[in-house]
């Protein structure tokens, strides 16, 4: 086999998924998922959080307290880096979610992305919940690579 076929063998091995979600069902389906595939011990992670659930939708907001409430019991960890502006509120906070470590990075932003099992999803805060899923082995390392320099710099 040829260099170039390859190449071309190796791009068409793995196939890139992506999937839109909107509003709060979307959201939810997402966290649901996670709860469903994880298992105890293994952790994910998070990026440009601007805080623990969601002030401004109070239906999110219980949506994701009960998310972290039940990540807690299954002995799911996570790694979230937070939007430094919410840092006292988080700390505040923080103490009352379980396996959970936390950073803060001075990148102010409207949306976050959440990093696990060959899963990358943005989440974007625009005049509708929408959140933006690639599924993919290659896309998710790289994510993780990131997330793990960021997580050197961030601070605690």
């Amino acid at each position: 086999m040829l260099p170039e076929q390859k190449a071309i063998k190796k791009e068409s091995e793995e196939r890139i998924q992506t999937n839109v979600y909107e509003g709060y069902k979307g959201f939810k389906g997402i966290y649901d998922r996670l709860l469903r595939v994880m298992k105890k011990g293994e952790e994910y992670y998070v990026f440009g959080a601007r805080q623990i659930g969601d002030k401004t939708n109070e239906t999110l907001n219980l949506m994701l307290t009960s998310f972290h409430k039940q990540r807690y019991k299954q002995g799911i960890k996570v790694k979230i880096i937070f939007n430094k502006d919410v840092e006292k509120e988080v700390k505040k906070v923080a103490s009352d979610f379980k396996h959970m470590s936390s950073r803060f990075s001075e990148i102010k932003t409207n949306s976050y992305v959440l990093i696990y099992e060959n899963r990358v999803i943005n989440f974007l805060y625009t005049d509708k919940l929408i959140a933006i899923e690639t599924i993919s082995k290659e896309v998710y390392e790289s994510y993780k690579k990131f997330f793990e320099e960021m997580w050197k710099s961030a601070s605690i």
